[in-house]
């Protein structure tokens, strides 16, 4: 993985933490069976079921999310709030992901924005 990977990947976790803390407990274990189910439907691996019991926090979630999924946990993410009626979450994770995907570019451009735009 090199550096942008790294960065990328980076980004998506923040992204997907920033949205998830703004559930509660019993709407984050909703997330998790619905994320199974939304996982099926776009014939994504599945993540194990022991893990997502064991995944009580938003921060073990997206670190398994991101780690199994990458990039596509965005889209999952946005799949399964729009299940659960919060489309207040989802237009804060597309507009949070659209200023990240904006500083990612100027970071592609201009080695020293790197730096700068590394610590969000």
């Amino acid at each position: 993985m090199n550096f942008f990977q790294a960065a990328e990947k980076a980004a998506v976790k923040k992204t997907l933490l920033e949205t998830l803390s703004h559930l509660n407990y019993w709407e984050l274990v909703k997330f998790r069976w619905l994320l199974q189910f939304t996982c099926y439907q776009r014939s994504l691996p599945q993540l194990s079921s022991f893990l997502l019991y064991w995944t009580d926090t938003a921060d073990l979630l997206v670190d398994l999310m991101v780690g199994s999924h990458g990039q596509q946990s965005v889209e999952v993410t946005k799949d399964v709030l729009v299940d659960m009626n919060r489309t207040d979450l989802v237009q804060l994770l597309e507009t949070s992901f659209k200023l990240k995907g904006k500083t990612k570019t100027l970071i592609k451009h201009n080695m020293c924005l790197e730096i700068k735009f590394s610590v969000w």
